[in-house]
């Protein structure tokens, strides 16, 4: 039998390390938020009671039947224009 030379298996390259990435740049910054307007007194009033009606009405007895709802609604925009021209 004849010997032939075997191929040697072709070395391998050494592996690569993986690329080095940038650190992550900073998010740019928000711009200032405006101002917030403060609300003058009636909107502060209204906001309030537009805040107790939908706190104590929807659940209440007055939801319960159409007169009285329309009745204490109507009272409550009354109540909003009244306080609108303080």
């Amino acid at each position: 039998m004849s010997e032939e030379p075997q191929d040697k298996p072709k070395e391998q390259p050494p592996p690569q390390p993986a690329p080095e990435t940038a650190p992550p740049k900073p998010a740019a910054p928000e711009p200032p938020a405006p101002p917030v307007a403060q609300a003058s007194p009636p909107a502060n009033l209204i906001l309030l009671v537009e805040r107790w009606w939908q706190d104590w009405f929807p659940s209440s007895p007055v939801s319960r039947d159409t007169a009285a709802w329309n009745h204490a609604y109507q009272a409550k925009e009354d109540l909003k224009k009244r306080l609108a021209a303080l």
